[in-house]
């Protein structure tokens, strides 16, 4: 019986070193999983890796540059404003600068000024003053031409004027006046040309006398324009 009692002895110490080694590695297996949590805990922000780019993920091209500055307006605030000095620069290039020719043989009766170009029954400085006068009032018995009154906002000054046709107040100025056009190139019109140029309405406009009559033949705003 005692050798019985002694093996019993002999196993439950074995069993029990047994049990301290499996607990030992158990607790050497787990403290990796503590190290891990530890330090994801330390570092509460993790970095995220960019997706490795695919064959299908396109990648960023001239054009989308191109497009992102458009969308901006940056890009094509830039090229437009290049493009229209270009342009101007280009013209002023093939402009020809010529001086002034003499003013001999001029003679504004040349230009026929008051002809019925238009042969509408009605001479030049009428048809003017019904397009640029305001409130008008025409005399009977001319076909709706001859007119009387009216109101002139005179676009030189930018004031009104009140026209009454015996006061004679408003005047026809050629815009590129005859005297110059005819010392930059109109001595060379014939006949015809002439009178064309001399009343031509979109070379006219119906103005206050007074301002007309300071300009001794050069016009106010195109002193130096050429017809040719």
């Amino acid at each position: 019986m005692p050798l019985l009692s002694s093996s019993r002895r002999t196993l439950a110490a074995l069993a029990a070193v047994l049990s301290l080694g499996l607990l030992s590695g158990c607790a050497e297996d787990a403290q990796p999983a503590i190290d891990t949590a530890s330090t994801s805990s330390a570092d509460p922000k993790p970095t995220r890796e960019a997706p490795e780019p695919s064959e299908d993920t396109p990648s960023p091209s001239k054009s989308d540059d191109t497009d992102e500055e458009s969308e901006s307006g940056e890009g094509d605030e830039g090229h437009a404003g290049s493009a229209a000095t270009g342009t101007a620069s280009v013209m002023l290039d093939e402009l020809t600068v010529k001086g002034r020719a003499p003013k001999t043989g001029y003679d504004g009766d040349l230009f026929k000024w008051r002809s019925d170009t238009d042969h509408n029954g009605c001479d030049t400085r009428n048809d003017v003053l019904r397009r640029d006068l305001t409130d008008i009032t025409l005399k009977a018995g001319t076909h709706g031409c001859i007119v009387l009154a009216g109101t002139l906002a005179d676009p030189y000054q930018g004031e009104t004027y009140d026209f009454d046709r015996s006061a004679n107040a408003v005047d026809i100025d050629h815009v590129v006046a005859r005297s110059n056009a005819w010392q930059t190139g109109a001595f060379k019109f014939n006949e015809e040309t002439l009178k064309e140029f001399g009343n031509d309405p979109l070379n006219l406009l119906a103005v206050s006398s007074s301002l007309n009559r300071q300009t001794c033949g050069y016009c106010i705003k195109c002193r130096n324009t050429s017809v040719i």
